[in-house]
């Protein structure tokens, strides 16, 4: 019993490390993923076009803005519904691709640098997989890494749920957690990093 014990506190610490470890990568320029939508970023950044690309699986929708020194993006795609929920950010050498539809980054508002939780543009591929301390998987010019965790039910999501998912959550016959997966991509050239990109995605 104490062994079976141990094992799952052991799993308990093991998925709130990766929650707390993911979450440094999940905020940037004042805004947080999993919490409003792309219209929030627009409110606040001003104008900017939403650019939609793929389709199901691949749907992508869009805004960006122009630094100085970066392309800041916020993104959302299938599982953020038609209200665009911010699932997504990236951060990326500005030329004329990624930044021809993207207006300046308000004056009024404090320019974030292009770095996030030690990850900085111009990096390593080594420093880039050192900065994220997990395993980090490589696809030709891109590295990412996932961390996965759970997150409870808060109590108003459990009473938005239908009554027949919330008698079965009742009766321990399904799960009363999201599951939560955070990819950190990066992307290379010549062994230097030229974009940074964070998905988070919640699924029951």
């Amino acid at each position: 019993m104490r062994v079976v014990l141990a094992v799952w506190l052991a799993f308990i610490a093991s998925v709130a490390l990766a929650a707390s470890t993911a979450e440094r990568f999940t905020s940037f320029g004042g805004f947080h993923l999993g919490v409003g939508t792309l219209t929030d970023v627009q409110s606040k950044l001003g104008p900017a076009n939403k650019i939609e690309s793929g389709e199901a699986g691949e749907y992508e929708v869009r805004v960006c803005y122009r630094t100085k020194s970066a392309t800041v993006t916020y993104l959302s795609g299938e599982m953020g519904g038609p209200t665009h929920d911010l699932l997504g950010l990236s951060v990326g050498q500005t030329n004329t691709d990624d930044s021809v539809n993207c207006p300046p980054w308000p004056s009024a508002i404090r320019v974030p640098p292009p770095r996030l939780a030690g990850l900085y543009l111009g990096m390593s591929r080594r420093a880039f997989a050192q900065a994220l301390g997990t395993k980090v998987q490589v696809d030709g010019k891109v590295s990412r890494a996932f961390f996965e965790s759970k997150r409870k039910f808060t109590p108003a999501e459990y009473q938005a749920m239908p009554k027949e998912v919330r008698e079965l959550v009742a009766k321990g016959q399904t799960q009363d957690y999201f599951d939560v997966v955070v990819t950190v991509e990066g992307y290379f050239a010549n062994n230097r990093l030229v974009k940074f990109q964070v998905w988070k995605v919640e699924t029951q």
